[in-house]
């Protein structure tokens, strides 16, 4: 019998054979792989016309052939969620099924790669109103009392909503904070971040219009706080708000390190640290907005010259605005910018450190209490003078005068409400040391 299509001779001459590597898909990436697989056998979904005097099998044939026959699939295509769907619903178990990353220049297998499947009913979502919340590192206080939310309604996943200042009604709204631009860079670079560092967070959609919300979010069962909507404004979260979670017994929230930032931050210490010495971390504020919070650098240069070198790496991190100037003129220690610009960096160091030092109360060393087993000493000084620094301001965020701090429970950590100074510094860092190694005995 005369076969006149390549692809049917193929099925007449080849039914037998086992076939041990299958590339699905004719283009670019199959040329490369063909380099490492040089007898493997080409397919598309519907062509057999031959490839280069090779012949091609279409997915008819393969299921003819019978997928107990394939040992392995490589899809090289972009295509592969349509391809693999089509390759499941021909019979083919999905351990078979691989695809070309052309990203990490490998071949991956499908079942290790499937997106986790979300319900919207297991969802809550978490409206920050930019009405109400300042766009800056409070933002953690927030995402931890999202995160309490969750976990008393016993759902599976977040999704934060950030509602505009702007609505299709006449209402007027201002950038009382920061300018559009700088708006717009904090979002993206604070706010979105932190919020996508909450392990059950699912994602953060950013809306046009406040009357958007309505839209979005009615037909959603779970939704937090309920009263959002355009002419309805809701006040921010802060650390007081998560108070209530705390005392029914509730855990504190842990953010979780992308990957990315943890090899970036291995790859800092492995450059600057081969012989292993403990790290310190020290977070500094140097802006040009609020002058009088700026950190005192003094007694910082003493203490970090004070240290033994053969034991400790000091490493400073910048306040966001300073972190591209000129470095600090030390002895002995490095400064790490990508930290200051960027908040998975900033938080995969902090949890590389023995110890981490803040002063001035900056913003971002509030992410030490949401790290898990992290270690902290943060001078947070009242000052009178300074309206963002009065007792009065330190109480309203949740932050006692006296006692325990119930947020600073997920590791070692002090809260010293007084300014710092080297004797002070020295001796919150000789307390610490004992309280790791768990010898401290509060006098």
């Amino acid at each position: 019998m005369q076969y006149q299509e390549a692809g049917s001779l193929y099925m007449n001459t080849y039914p037998s054979k086992k076939i041990e590597i299958l590339l699905y898909g004719i283009n670019s990436i199959t040329e490369q792989l063909l380099r490492t697989y040089p007898f493997a056998t080409l397919a598309t979904t519907t062509s057999s016309s031959p490839y280069k005097d090779q012949t091609v099998i279409n997915l008819d044939e393969l299921k003819t052939i019978g997928f107990e026959n394939i040992k392995k699939i490589i899809i090289c295509s972009m295509f592969v969620d349509e391809i693999v769907n089509l390759l499941l619903d021909s019979g083919c178990p999905i351990e078979k099924i691989n695809f070309y990353n052309i990203s990490s220049d490998k071949i991956v297998n499908c079942a290790t790669s499937i997106v986790p499947r979300l319900s919207q009913d297991e969802t809550l979502y978490i409206t920050y109103d930019l009405s109400s919340n300042v766009p800056c590192f409070d933002a953690l206080s927030f995402a931890a009392v999202a995160e309490a939310e969750r976990v008393k309604r016993s759902l599976k996943s977040i999704h934060f909503v950030i509602v505009p200042k702007r609505s299709l009604n006449n209402n007027y709204f201002f950038n009382s904070n920061y300018s559009e631009q700088e708006l717009k860079w904090r979002l993206n670079n604070i706010v979105i971040p932190i919020f996508d560092s909450l392990p059950a967070a699912t994602g953060v959609t950013v809306l046009q219009f406040r009357e958007d919300c309505e839209t979005l979010l009615r037909t959603k069962r779970n939704v937090f706080p309920s009263e959002i909507g355009p002419n309805t404004f809701v006040n921010s979260m802060g650390l007081r708000a998560l108070y209530p979670y705390l005392n029914e017994g509730q855990t504190i929230l842990e953010l979780k390190t992308p990957d990315f930032a943890q090899q970036l931050v291995q790859n800092f210490i492995a450059s600057y640290n081969p012989t292993s010495k403990k790290i310190l971390t020290f977070t500094l504020r140097n802006s040009q907005t609020h002058e009088k919070r700026n950190s005192n650098l003094d007694p910082w240069i003493k203490f970090i010259n004070s240290l033994d070198k053969d034991l400790y790496l000091p490493v400073i991190i910048r306040d966001t605005s300073d972190s591209t100037r000129s470095p600090i003129e030390l002895t002995d220690t490095i400064e790490f910018p990508a930290a200051s610009i960027n908040f998975h960096v900033r938080i995969a160091l902090y949890d590389k450190a023995y110890i981490n030092f803040a002063s001035s109360a900056t913003g971002p060393s509030f992410s030490y209490y949401f790290i898990k087993d992290c270690s902290s000493i943060r001078y947070v000084p009242i000052n009178d003078k300074h309206v963002t620094s009065t007792k009065e301001t330190i109480q309203r965020a949740g932050i006692p005068l006296s006692g325990e701090q119930p947020y600073a429970k997920n590791g070692v950590h002090q809260v010293l409400l007084y300014q710092e100074n080297f004797n002070n510094i020295l001796s919150s860092f000789t307390k610490q040391i004992k309280l790791l190694q768990g010898g401290y005995v509060n006098e």
